[in-house]
């Protein structure tokens, strides 16, 4: 009952999400997610819409190393790590 009252899973996302999205790490990120859905859903969504929010810009960043090698190499083509040859 006092976690409904105090909003303790809404301030538990907000942390969790500004933890995710000063460090960078994703764990923190996907926690802070769900305990903000679980938040907003829980009617503490104050401390929650914004916790969630920041978890989301964290997961929504990717690292550079996850995005590919294609596009920290100079010189290649636009589309070439679409695919978009084999439909030619």
């Amino acid at each position: 009952m006092q976690s409904f009252l105090q909003q303790r899973l809404g301030w538990a996302a907000l942390v969790l999400g500004v933890v995710a999205f000063v460090s960078g790490r994703r764990a923190p990120a996907w926690a802070g997610w769900l305990a903000g859905v679980a938040g907003l859903v829980l009617y503490s969504f104050d401390p929650a819409a914004v916790g969630a929010l920041l978890a989301l810009l964290t997961l929504a960043r990717a690292a550079p190393e996850q995005r590919g090698q294609a596009q920290g190499q100079p010189g290649g083509e636009p589309g070439e790590g679409l695919g978009v040859g084999r439909l030619a």
